[in-house]
């Protein structure tokens, strides 16, 4: 259901990625679970950024069998968020404190928390260097899809199996015969 929920949300918003123009929208998931706390404060554009928070909900998800921020108002997710990563101020996330709903929330810039302790599973130094790189306030910090490719996490064992496509693109076929 998770990765239907992302598919959704992304097929609505596809078009900004082709015509930048009309990257300005108003934006809400099915789950508020992947939400990215731009889009909850208020922020109007559309980047990738938004798409390696919700990566790293789902990854975090998929590593522990527990939603890592399982709000169930726009306003109790950024709780959520803010009480497990701590609030960011202007020196962490530049232009923080100029987002609609944080003026419109009155929230208070503070400071960043160490929130590896307080997870509901223990993690390999690889799965938490990932995560944390996934889960970066500020959306031009956070890791690329390529980079992230790129972490030592992908090179350790079990290794991913190569997936190959089929013509459409719609129904991923695993290629046994090799690793990538």
């Amino acid at each position: 259901m998770s990765l239907v929920n992302i598919y959704l949300c992304h097929t609505v918003i596809r078009c900004s990625y082709l015509f930048p123009q009309f990257s300005i929208f108003f934006f809400f998931c099915a789950f508020l679970n992947f939400s990215a706390p731009e889009l909850l404060l208020g922020d109007v554009y559309y980047d990738k950024g938004v798409d390696m928070w919700a990566i790293g909900c789902l990854f975090y998800e998929l590593l522990s069998m527990h939603a890592l921020f399982p709000g169930n108002t726009e306003v109790d997710q950024l709780g959520l968020i803010f009480g497990r990563l701590g609030v960011p101020s202007d020196a962490d996330w530049p232009g923080f404190s100029q987002l609609p709903h944080v003026q419109l929330l009155n929230i208070q810039p503070g400071h960043l928390l160490n929130w590896r302790a307080g997870l509901h599973v223990t993690l390999t130094e690889s799965e938490w260097t990932l995560l944390s790189s996934l889960l970066v306030y500020y959306p031009p910090a956070r890791i690329s899809a390529g980079v992230a490719l790129l972490t030592r996490y992908f090179d350790e064992e079990p290794r991913p199996a190569r997936i190959a496509l089929t013509e459409d693109l719609l129904y991923p076929v695993i290629d046994k015969r090799s690793t990538v």
